[in-house]
Order: C-alpha cells, then sequence, then structure tokens
C-alpha cells in the first residue's frame, strides 16, 4: 500500500514525485514517458532555468532528478494507467483506498491519487479525418523503436545510443552531424520492412517517410531496353508495397590517410617515449626493441589489417595471425609484410594442420587492439579506412578474404562473428562496385547442431555473418581476391534482383509485416540533409518532405500549428493556415515568419468540415463563419494541430469532469470531488496549459496530499513518520 501513486511522468508528474519524497511518503510513480508532450519538441525555450533546451533533454533530466530519490519514489514506465477505483472503503469510520490498474495487467493500491496524466493530441472529428490518416493527413512524428539500427560513426549501432554531435550516414552518401535526438512514447502498428540482399528486417512507425522508387521494366525481348528507375520520392512507410524499390547510398567520399602514428595510437607522452623516429614503451628496458613511431597506410598495411580481422588474435604478448599450414603464400606475406613495415621478426609455428604467425611486441599489440578490435565478435575498421581509396580498400578486403573467406559453387562468401565489421565490409565492398548479400545465422540455431574437433564440443556464443557475392558482382570479386570462379565461364546470363547505379544501390521490397508495439521510439534531426540510414535504406527525419510540391493545410493557429507551418516552408509549395478564431493564438515571433513568407495564406474564423479524397486527400471544406458560406480548398495534405485533449478516461465517472473532459479541480490545492484524488497538469480544467504552470501546480497538490494524509491518519502510528 502507497501513501501517494501519481499518474503521468511530464512536469506536473516530475514535480509531484520530488515534493513526495522530500515530504517521505512512499510513492508510486506510473507513465509511459518521462516529459509529457513537450518530449517531441525539438527547442523548449520557457523552462525555468534553461533559454533553450530540448524536450527529449527536458524528459531526461526529469527522470535523472526522480531516480535521486529511488528508496522512495517506485517508478514503473513504460506503464499505462487504464482505470481507477475505490476500495476499502468504510463508511463513517475510514476514507477510502485507491486502486490503479495498468494496461500491462498490473494493480497498485494506494491511500491517495495525484493525476498528472497529461493530454494527447486532439483530432477534428470531421469526416475524412479517420478515412485518409497517413494518406494526407497527418498528425504524430516519425520514429523508430529504441533498438532499431542505423549507420552512425564507424558503422551501425541503435538509434537509442546516438547522442547529438555525433554523425551519421545521410542519403548522399556523407556523414552529417546529428543536431538534436527526440524521444516519445508510441502505441499502435510498427511497419516491418524486409529487403533483397539486405535481409535484415526494419522497423518504424507508419508515418515515416522512407526514400523509395518504381523500377519501370519492359516485355519479352525489350526487358532490358525499357529498363528504368524511376526517380526516387519520400513515401510514408505504410504505403510502401511489394512492388516499391528502396535506397540505399553509398559512401561518396573520398579521403587517403598516409601514414598512423603509433605514439599517438598509445597515447603519446602518458606511455611510450619517442626517440628519433623509433617508439618504446615508458616502463620498458633502454634496451628494449623499438618500432618506427609513422606507419605507412599502404596497400600492405592494409592487406595485413584484413589478415588480422579474419584470423588475428591478440596474445597478451603481442599479436598472432592464423592460417592452414598449407597456406604458404599468406603466411609469408604477413611475415615479409611485419618486418617491413615494424622491423620486427616473427616467428613461425607450425602445429597440426595450423600455421600460426607469431609477432613479440606489446606496442604492436596495442596498435590493433585500439584500431582493430580484440575477439572476433568484436572486430572492426576504423571510421577512416572506410573513405580510403579504393585499391587500399581492395587489399583489406583481399587479406580478409584469404584469412576467413571461401569460394562456393554459385558465390563468394566472407565470415566473420562482428556484427560491426559485417556492415562496414559490406559499405566497402558497395564502394568497390560489389553488391554483397548479409545472411545472419543465429547462435540459438547453429548450436542446435553443435560440431565437434576432436572430443570437444563447438558452442557458438555469438551470431554468425555470411557477406555473400555472387551475380553480377562475381567477376569483380574474382579480381579483388585473384582467385577465379567457374561460374563466371558457365552461366549464360545474369538475374539482377537488386540493382547498384552510381552512387546508391536499388533494393526491392521483399517481405511487409505489420506489428504492434507499446513503447519509446526515437527520431533524429539530422544537419544539412535532414535524413538518415537505418539498416537497408533511407529515411527522413520528418513528415513534412511528404509533401514536397505540394499544396497543404494546417489547421490551427496555436503555437504548434505555428512550427508545423515553419516546418514545411522548405518543401510545400502553397501552404494555408486555417484558425477558427479571429486572431492566430502562436507566439508573436513565429507568427511574424509566418506573415511574411509568400507560401502562406492565413485564413481566419474557419471551421473545418469535410475532409475528401479518393485514394489520398484531394480538398479540405471548411465553413467561413464570418459570411456563413462552406468553401472548398484544393490540396493534397491536412496537418492537424489543434490542441489537446485529456487522458482523464482512467477516472470517468470517479470524479467530476467538465464537457471537454477535464478535471475540475479547486485551483488553490487541487483537489477534486473525491476526497484523495487530486490533480494538476493538462490533464485539468485549468486554462493554462505550460510546463512551468503544470509543475506548480502539482507541488500544490503534493503539499495538499501530504496534509490530507496526515488528517487521515492523525490515529495511526504512521503520522508521527509522515510528520518528518
Amino acid at each position: 500500500m502507497y501513501d501517494l501513486i501519481i499518474i503521468g511522468g511530464g512536469p506536473a508528474g516530475t514535480a509531484a514525485a520530488v515534493y513526495a519524497a522530500r515530504k517521505q511518503l512512499k510513492t508510486l510513480l506510473i507513465t509511459e514517458s518521462f516529459g509529457g508532450q513537450s518530449i517531441v519538441s525539438a527547442d523548449v525555450q520557457n523552462w525555468i532555468g534553461e533559454t533553450h533546451i530540448s524536450g527529449f533533454d527536458l524528459a531526461k533530466k526529469f527522470e535523472e532528478h526522480v531516480g535521486t530519490y529511488k528508496d522512495l519514489v517506485d517508478v514503473k514506465m513504460p506503464e499505462r494507467a487504464t482505470a481507477v477505483k475505490k476500495i476499502n472503503c468504510v463508511n463513517g469510520s475510514r476514507p477510502c483506498d485507491f486502486e490503479v490498474a495498468t494496461g500491462e495487467g498490473n494493480t497498485y493500491h494506494g491511500k491517495a491519487i495525484i493525476l498528472s496524466a497529461g493530454a494527447r493530441r486532439r483530432r477534428l472529428g470531421i469526416p475524412g479525418e479517420d478515412k485518409f490518416d497517413g494518406r494526407g493527413v497527418a498528425f504524430c512524428s516519425t520514429c523508430l523503436p529504441p533498438d532499431e539500427q542505423i549507420i552512425g560513426n564507424s558503422s551501425i549501432r541503435a538509434i537509442a545510443d546516438v547522442e547529438k554531435v555525433e554523425r551519421v550516414l545521410t542519403h548522399n552518401g556523407t556523414f552529417q552531424e546529428v543536431t538534436e535526438t527526440m524521444e516519445r512514447p508510441h502505441s499502435g502498428e510498427l511497419i516491418e520492412i524486409t529487403t533483397r540482399f539486405f535481409t535484415e528486417p526494419v522497423q518504424l512507425t507508419p508515418n515515416h517517410p522512407v526514400l523509395a522508387t518504381i523500377i519501370t521494366k519492359g516485355t519479352g525481348s525489350n526487358y532490358w531496353k525499357s529498363f528504368k528507375i524511376n526517380e526516387p520520392a519520400w513515401v510514408r512507410a505504410g504505403d510502401l508495397t511489394l512492388k516499391d524499390v528502396l535506397v540505399y547510398p553509398i559512401i561518396s567520399e573520398t579521403k587517403d590517410i598516409a601514414k598512423i602514428s603509433i605514439s599517438e595510437i598509445l597515447a603519446w607522452g602518458a606511455k611510450v617515449n619517442i626517440q628519433d623516429g623509433q617508439v618504446r614503451y615508458r616502463r620498458g628496458s633502454p634496451t628494449a626493441h623499438t618500432v618506427p613511431d609513422q606507419i605507412p597506410v599502404n596497400n600492405e598495411f592494409m592487406r595485413l589489417a584484413g589478415y588480422y580481422l579474419a584470423e588475428g588474435s591478440i596474445s597478451g604478448k603481442g599479436i598472432n595471425f592464423y592460417f592452414s599450414k598449407n597456406e604458404h603464400e599468406y603466411i609469408e606475406d604477413t611475415k615479409n609484410i611485419i618486418k617491413k613495415l615494424f622491423n620486427l621478426n616473427p616467428t613461425v609455428k607450425i602445429e597440426n594442420n595450423v600455421g600460426r604467425v607469431e609477432v613479440y611486441s606489446e606496442m604492436i599489440e596495442g596498435v590493433f587492439l585500439q584500431l582493430f578490435g580484440k575477439y572476433a565478435h568484436n572486430k572492426k575498421v576504423p571510421h577512416w579506412a572506410l573513405f580510403l581509396p579504393h585499391e587500399k580498400q581492395t587489399e583489406l578486403i583481399k587479406g580478409f578474404y584469404r584469412g576467413d573467406g571461401c569460394k562456393r559453387d554459385k558465390d563468394f562468401c566472407l565470415v566473420t562473428n562482428s556484427r560491426t565489421l559485417t556492415y562496414q565490409v559490406r559499405d566497402i565492398l558497395l564502394r568497390l562496385g560489389i553488391l554483397p548479400s548479409i545472411q545472419r545465422r543465429r547462435k540459438e540455431v547453429l548450436n542446435q547442431w553443435p560440431g565437434r574437433v576432436g572430443n570437444r564440443t563447438i558452442k557458438f556464443n555469438h551470431d554468425k555473418y555470411h557477406i555473400v557475392t555472387g551475380g553480377p558482382s562475381l567477376e569483380t570479386m574474382s579480381r579483388i581476391t585473384g582467385v577465379h570462379h567457374e561460374k563466371i565461364d558457365t552461366r549464360n546470363r545474369l538475374n539482377h534482383l537488386a540493382w547498384l547505379k552510381d552512387s546508391h544501390v536499388y533494393l526491392p521490397i521483399r517481405k511487409i509485416k505489420r506489428n504492434f508495439y507499446q513503447g519509446m521510439v526515437r527520431n533524429l534531426a539530422v544537419n544539412a540533409n535532414n535524413t538518415y540510414v537505418t539498416k537497408n535504406f533511407i529515411v527522413h527525419n520528418c513528415d513534412a518532405p511528404i509533401f514536397k510540391g505540394k499544396t497543404v493545410a494546417v489547421v490551427g493557429g496555436g503555437n504548434a500549428g505555428l512550427e508545423a507551418v515553419v516546418d514545411l516552408f522548405p518543401y510545400a509549395t502553397k501552404i494555408y493556415l486555417l484558425e477558427y478564431g479571429e486572431t492566430l493564438k502562436g507566439d508573436p515571433v513565429t507568427q511574424e515568419k509566418i506573415k511574411h513568407n509568400l507560401k502562406v495564406e492565413i485564413i481566419l474564423n474557419a471551421q473545418t468540415k469535410e475532409i475528401v479524397g479518393d485514394q489520398m486527400v484531394t480538398s479540405l471544406k471548411y465553413l467561413d463563419k464570418k459570411t456563413n458560406q462552406e468553401k472548398t480548398l484544393a490540396l493534397e495534405g491536412v496537418f492537424v494541430e489543434i490542441g489537446s485533449v485529456p487522458n482523464s478516461e482512467m477516472v470517468k465517472g470517479l470524479i467530476e469532469l467538465d464537457k471537454w473532459g477535464q478535471v475540475i479541480i479547486d485551483s488553490k490545492h487541487g483537489t477534486t470531488s473525491e476526497p484523495g484524488i487530486f490533480a494538476a497538469g493538462d490533464v485539468t480544467d485549468d486554462p493554462y496549459k505550460q510546463n512551468n504552470i503544470s509543475a506548480g501546480d502539482a507541488v500544490k497538490a503534493t503539499l495538499a496530499a501530504y496534509a490530507y494524509l496526515l488528517q487521515r491518519e492523525k490515529q495511526s502510528p504512521a503520522a508521527e513518520v509522515l510528520k518528518h
């Protein structure tokens, strides 16, 4: 039994939790996320003490502040309260307790409630609104689930791990800076898309813009003559079909690195001494072997890196390279490169069927550890290797193939346990004109049929990745590896199941699924290009590009509506702003931006009546309240920004609500019509919906709840605890 249950984690719920903890109340906070509606704001300018802060960063501060009271405040997140009811009522002798049920099937009991569940976006409630939701009618932000992966600096990573100032791959093959990260709750469908070749599925919200195209093909003998890749366009994920072809960028920048410095890699000045261009560890003896500080990043170095990525290991005293005992050419190549680059004489040992090249140098071990990783599942290349000239990248692939590649009946196959390296090698191969297929073999499946070496059972602790190259890329891969594939001589024709053209890859969709999801989703704002890249295709970071070159309407003259208009400036050719009242209600500064933009036409006293269309929106009907005439606007998109609906369904029938569903409160104390239930924030009938007001009202409600609990428990021993 909690003293206090707080429902909602926005400014009101957070403030209530902090003050409840300061009063030593045993408190439960139930919320889908911290931050409330402000979490999707790119720039919050009115939070006391913060002149500029993103909604996401503000939400993180809320969560961290409540977390400092973890001994007093239990947090259930993400969890959604669905019903509140009275329990343990004894007439005349003691007040009721309360039970809160959640959508996750849990129930919690408390002596008092603070309802701070906030509000959600309001809908117009007119014909056509639901029908064209996602087909011209826009309501909410675009996002990916937090564990969905994108191509960031140095390769693949979860979108939840990407932070501001980091760089991500964008639509034109360049890496651009992330200017903002955003998070919000989502309850509904996610679209799961699987493409050819890059076979791991990607999930995203239905309204997220994806860069897609259609391939025009001929028939019969004209199949290739009429073959055409049409101009890509932004399409909502929920509108994609199996006829669509998605687009992935090839890294466009080429930047050579002539040399690397061992002293810099090993933190010069801290661990090593450098003299006459030679470097040694400080803790080493004066006679210890030295190596050159400047190492050329040439073809031989890159081929050696490929050998290490495939079959290299850290020994504790240096590094080892493993080959078949019969691979004399590769063993000699490794020895010669090490001697030439590092002035070291490696040792070669043959044991059973394995040839091992041993390099005894902790310094070289440190360099390879920093650049290329330790253990097979953590292998990687440094970010700069993704931009090297093709000749050097060719040598990297050649060395990798020699160590961990094979020729199969129809293709070549590279094998690794490293997920990061898999996607890095894929992007390097694309730069070399090779379109590989990625096949992931999960460890759980591999362990169903364990292998054996002698008396030892082979167990897989990590997934295994096959990077497969065949079809039209077979000749190029043969040239890179120096291994001729017999399939080139015997095949009669080539089947193109995906296309690599100019600076992009075009991947047909193989499968589309719709999954229900409830939880947090994430999005990024990206400098310059406003795009980023998932595992398999390019996405935009907002709804606006869907309406490029189109005529749209924004309904609502408050701050949200004005900001939507500004977001549409770079894309729409014509923007109608419809406001129900006689004046716009948003900030004067933003109003001035809009009034001076020739794309925008402001229509006041407009009551929207119907959204019309066929497959997509074609027009909007509204009533001119001054003339009482119904008018029609020809357009292709409608953005609805008309405020919020209070999340009060959970207490309907228990406490008094007004006709809009807002909780009626005594503004002095935040009390409601039911003793023991208090409310604050956007869920209430307070006319001012602002973060700072919500927080202040929540403090008053918490102090009032504390006084209520003192009075309730005055005959109980617990009262003495509460008083302190």
